[in-house]
């Protein structure tokens, strides 16, 4: 058994602390070794574009087909496609 879930680009995570704990959100870049820039997008889940550091996160099991600094549009697009919030409320 391997290690599956790598901090990276379009990894689904959720919130631990702070005004957003207990939302999901993706993480669209890699700042380095200690924080990452995250985004919901805020029209699903509420969770704004902003930086945060990696031990105030969960990684999830869901991953989105994502590019570095994707834009909002595109974010809500991936979500869609990839059916995220279906599968949370499933899992």
């Amino acid at each position: 058994m391997s290690f599956t879930r790598f901090v990276e680009v379009g990894r689904i995570c959720l919130v631990n602390y702070g005004p957003e704990e207990g939302k999901l959100a993706t993480i669209i870049e890699i700042v380095d070794q200690n924080k990452c820039v995250i985004e919901g997008p805020a029209e699903v889940t509420g969770v704004e574009r902003q930086m945060i550091p990696y031990s105030r996160i969960h990684l999830t099991d869901f991953k989105v087909d994502l590019y570095r600094n994707a834009k909002t549009k595109d974010i809500k697009k991936a979500w869609k496609e990839g059916d995220i919030l279906a599968k949370w409320e499933k899992k």
